[in-house]
Formats: structure tokens, sequence, C-alpha cells
């Protein structure tokens, strides 16, 4: 029998940008990141957006001490001006998306 351990793990982003009226603490939301682990050494790695105007979403794997990850961020509608900066930051730019590649 295999055993399997979850673990997830909300996490409130922070404030890291402040544009014009709306704060980025009102833009960046809520997000949640799942670590899933069986004894084949393999993790899955899976990250959404349950709230806010940050939307992230992406999914990989941690095995034999590397992390493979993709996924993609972007504003949704009305944060847009606030929270650019971050995008940038996040990952390569691809018009609204911030395209986020780790391993």
């Amino acid at each position: 029998m295999k055993h399997r351990a979850i673990i997830t793990l909300l996490v409130l982003a922070t404030t890291l940008v402040h544009a014009g009226a709306v704060a980025a603490q009102d833009c960046t939301g809520l997000q949640k990141l799942s670590l899933a682990g069986a004894d084949t050494g393999i993790t899955q790695i899976n990250l959404n957006t349950l709230q806010g105007g940050l939307q992230l979403n992406g999914n990989g794997q941690w095995a034999a001490g590397k992390v493979r990850f993709r996924g993609e961020a972007h504003a949704a509608p009305g944060t847009e001006a606030a929270l650019n900066n971050l995008l940038n930051i996040i990952g390569r730019r691809q018009g609204a998306l911030s395209l986020i590649s780790i391993g």
C-alpha cells in the first residue's frame, strides 16, 4: 500500500506595490499552494488563486531534489495598473500574462 501525504498551504499575499488609489494588498488576494507526495519520491505541486486580483495557476513536480514548475499569472480586470510591476517580476511577460518557469 502506497502512503500519500498531502500538504495544503493557503498563502495570503502581502503588500508588494502601491499604484494610484488601488493598493496591491486589495488586489493580490488569496492563493493556494498544494503539495502531494507519494512513496514514489515525486511530489506534485499545484498553485491556484482562491480570490483576488492576482490570478495565479500552475503545476509541477519536486523529484530527486529538483523542482520543475510551469504556471502563469495575470491581473483580474480592474487591478492591472496596481499589479503591473509585480507581474513583471513574477515571470516573463507575454502580453497580459506573466509566464512562470522554474527548473
